[in-house]
């Protein structure tokens, strides 16, 4: 009933007060950050640029083929 009253008085319908009081709520929140230990450090710059030697190391071992 007050969603319905504050709509009529705002001049705006239910779906946006709704909207906008899920925007103000989400908006207060701390901002999410990556968890710890997400990132991989290997201390080798090529790393990313063997990527493709690197697994074919991994998964030819083994008979992963």
């Amino acid at each position: 009933m007050r969603l319905k009253r504050a709509a009529a008085r705002s001049g705006h319908s239910e779906a946006e007060l709704i909207r906008k009081g899920v925007e103000l709520i989400l908006s207060s929140l701390p901002t999410e950050r990556p968890e710890p230990g997400l990132f991989l450090d290997s201390g080798d710059p090529t790393w990313a640029d063997r990527t493709d030697e690197i697994l074919a190391e991994g998964f030819g071992s083994e008979g992963y083929q």
